[in-house]
């Protein structure tokens, strides 16, 4: 247990290997899955569907009803060295992503065109080598207000979750972050990577730097000042 700068804020910090890391991990989990429902999607970009177990057994035919016509396309993957012959022949340019403690083949295919602009994410969750390792649980005065969840891998770390409870006080993501931030470096991680849809402007106030652009205007929510929209964005910072 540690105590950020502020006497109302406790964090609990568990690595995979202490009792109660999975626990933890659930709870965290619930409460991002409750705060993705605030965000919309835009209706001016087409998001098909493609099953992963079709992909992963025929990419050629999973792809070709997808990838037909022309259309401006971006295929975000963890899968980009069984695509890469496929979406090369479609005129797709391939550009990989350098996340140390990441998912493995991890990339981004494009293409230009014309017409509506298409997204598909083909992103294995489960993939073993970006399994939780370190997840930090924060409370106030109340009880649990958010946490996040990372692997951490050598000295880099991977950011899948992070996440505020609802009517939390001004600026308790922002102590959630640094106090993340010190326990990474602490224990001698020196980079830290993620991609958001959602979250761009909070991170950049962190520190973090965008580096690389997918998808303009992906995603919207509802905010007092009216609507509010978000890129898909991968982002970095060195600790």
């Amino acid at each position: 247990m540690m105590t950020a700068n502020t006497c109302i804020w406790d964090y609990q910090v568990l690595t995979s290997d202490q009792p109660g890391f999975g626990d933890a991990c659930e709870i965290i989990a619930r409460l991002f899955a409750e705060r993705e429902r605030e965000f919309g999607f835009s209706s001016e970009i087409a998001r098909p569907f493609i099953a992963t177990e079709t992909v992963l057994s025929d990419p050629a035919s999973a792809l070709a009803p997808v990838i037909e016509g022309g259309r401006p396309m971006t295929i975000l993957t963890t899968w980009s060295d069984l695509l890469t012959p496929v979406l090369e022949k479609a005129g797709f340019h391939f550009r990989p992503i350098d996340w140390p403690a990441g998912p493995f083949n991890c990339g981004v295919f494009s293409r230009d065109g014309s017409g509506q602009q298409t997204y598909v994410e083909l992103v294995n969750e489960e993939a073993p080598e970006i399994a939780p390792s370190h997840v930090l649980i924060a409370k106030d005065a109340n009880g649990f207000v958010g946490g996040t969840i990372a692997t951490v891998r050598e000295d880099a770390a991977w950011l899948s979750v992070m996440c505020v409870c609802p009517g939390s006080p001004a600026g308790t993501g922002t102590s959630i972050w640094n106090a993340l931030a010190d326990d990474l470096e602490s224990r001698g991680i020196r980079r830290l990577d993620l991609g958001t849809q959602t979250a761009e402007r909070f991170y950049s106030r962190c520190g973090m730097r965008v580096t690389d652009r997918l998808i303009s205007r992906l995603r919207w929510r509802s905010a007092p000042e009216g609507i509010v929209w978000n890129d898909l964005v991968m982002m970095t910072i060195d600790l």
